[in-house]
């Protein structure tokens, strides 16, 4: 019973005076788009830092592709359930305490999975981090949706999907380094012991809903926008690594520079967003423009925004009789199919049909990662921009993908730097459709069911995670490299087809 309340979402509090709650509300907003980010990106660090170092670690344990193969299924599986079950937990949990407890718990994976070297042991410990990592995405979206009304949804939720680019980059870049320097095992402690250092952040830096701290709901507010500061700190991002990479260059030998490079970043990241976040215009209440509802409209709006729902309603009526959701489910399945089939074998698929190194395979995933840092900011502002079609916007985006995996089809042997180039392309395009998928989980839901809608949207990804996971490996040993591109293209094309159904669909009002 103690547990459960630790869980339990803050309780509301009487309303600030109004100057107050206008004064407060720029610099939490921010805060909380810190702090899930933040959080967000070392969830990658202890999930997917076994791809990186899948290779290396089947030869000393004699694992061939399909045992890795089945460790990824598995994980995949206990994913797309923790998605869905955690998400609908996390719609009736306080994402202060819930969101540090799965990443604690994936930690504790991590030390064990490196400690192991048994087969069943390894299968069991990523399965029950698959699960446990479920509860990361969910309590984001819990904050966000609460600390952002829809019509800016697109541009934040862009914005901060970059978190799974910079996480999925960094982790690709540092456990290749550590794998190299004190073998593969060391790829799994050091992510732990920084996720542990970072639950305890964000147990100090998150916060539940606008009402928990007195501050009335955001759809009361005027509407108000964080687009110029996040502008400035991607330029700042950028800026210094601009400084700091030529100096690396200058000072380190060249297999020192990747994880010198991810090293830095873990700084230059968090250290960012405080900066920016205490720029005075960043703590100014300065509403950029009026709703135009009407106060009956406005009321019913806020009613409806603010009603906690049932766990009947939250999984029944909001999702499982939702036609809408169960279309963006179906596409994401295919999205995902796409995402993580070079996610998961890119890097291997580099080093055995491309003859890249360990450092090679892993700068590809940070090329595949990084190359969707701008992109996902855009289009998510474009989505905005469109009256938040973001189906229309998502089948868009596959087009180029479906171009470039014709181009790795079709290009001769060697290449390895083409190669590269194009899984940057797949990135760049791919995940705006990762973000406005789930994004779409709030667009056509009620707030207080947004965790269980796209605990049920990612639900259906990482069951084409898993299906490709479970599939790929052994394709690839059967019938080569070139099977398991074609493969990918096919999800491109269904992908592209399931979308088109979801062309005209705007979120609800």
């Amino acid at each position: 019973m103690q547990l459960l309340q630790f869980f339990q979402p803050a309780p509301h509090r009487p309303l600030l005076p109004t100057g107050e709650q206008n004064q407060r509300i720029p610099g939490l907003r921010w805060q909380i788009l810190e702090a899930t980010f933040i959080g967000y990106t070392f969830y990658y660090f202890t999930r997917t830092n076994f791809q990186i170092v899948a290779k290396e670690a089947g030869a000393e344990l004699a694992y061939d592709k399909g045992d890795i193969g089945i460790i990824l299924m598995v994980t995949s599986l206990a994913y797309a359930l923790g998605k869905f079950v955690l998400g609908a937990l996390s719609d009736k949990s306080n994402p202060r305490m819930f969101m540090p407890a799965g990443l604690l718990l994936s930690a504790g994976c991590n030390f064990a999975f490196g400690a192991s070297s048994n087969f069943w042991v390894h299968v069991v410990l990523w399965t029950l981090n698959g699960f446990v990592q479920g509860a990361g995405w969910p309590p984001c979206g819990r904050s966000l949706g609460h600390w952002y009304s829809k019509e800016e949804r697109g541009t934040v939720f862009g914005f901060w999907n970059i978190a799974h680019n910079i996480g999925g980059g960094l982790i690709g870049v540092l456990a290749a380094a550590c794998a190299a320097h004190w073998g593969w095992r060391s790829a799994f402690y050091v992510p732990g012991i920084i996720a542990v250092i970072v639950a305890f952040y964000l147990m100090y830096r998150l916060r539940d809903t606008p009402q928990s701290l007195g501050i009335r709901p955001i759809e009361e507010f005027p509407l108000l926008s964080n687009q110029l500061y996040l502008v400035i700190l991607i330029a700042a991002i950028l800026g210094i690594n601009a400084v700091v990479i030529p100096l690396c260059v200058a000072l380190l030998r060249p297999e020192d520079l990747p994880a010198a490079i991810s090293i830095l970043n873990l700084f230059i990241v968090p250290a960012a967003f405080w900066v920016v976040g205490v720029l005075r215009g960043n703590r100014t209440y300065n509403p950029v423009g009026e709703r135009q509802k009407s106060q009956a409209v406005e009321a019913a709006a806020h009613e409806s925004h603010e009603q906690e729902l049932s766990f009947k309603k939250l999984l029944v009526d909001q999702v499982l009789k939702n036609r809408i959701i169960w279309t963006f489910a179906l596409a994401n399945f295919f999205v995902y199919i796409v995402r993580y089939s070079l996610v998961d074998w890119g890097p291997t698929y580099l080093k055995e049909a491309k003859n890249a190194t360990i450092q090679s395979g892993g700068i590809s995933t940070f090329v595949f990662e990084g190359s969707a840092i701008v992109s996902t900011l855009l289009i998510g502002w474009i989505s905005d921009k469109a009256d938040g079609r973001r189906g229309m916007v998502s089948l868009l985006c596959m087009i180029p993908i479906l171009a470039a995996m014709g181009g790795m089809i079709l290009m001769p042997p060697g290449y390895l730097w083409a190669h590269i180039a194009l899984f940057g392309v797949v990135g760049f395009f791919v995940y705006p459709p990762v973000m406005l998928l789930g994004v779409a989980g709030l667009d056509f839901t009620s707030k207080k069911a947004v965790g269980a809608a796209a605990g049920f949207i990612g639900f259906w990804g990482y069951l084409g995670k898993a299906f490709q996971s479970g599939i790929l490996g052994r394709l690839a040993e059967g019938s080569g490299w070139t099977a398991v591109l074609v493969f990918i293209a096919v999800a491109v094309a269904l992908s592209i087809a399931t979308l088109a159904f979801t062309w005209k669909l705007k979120p609800q009002e």
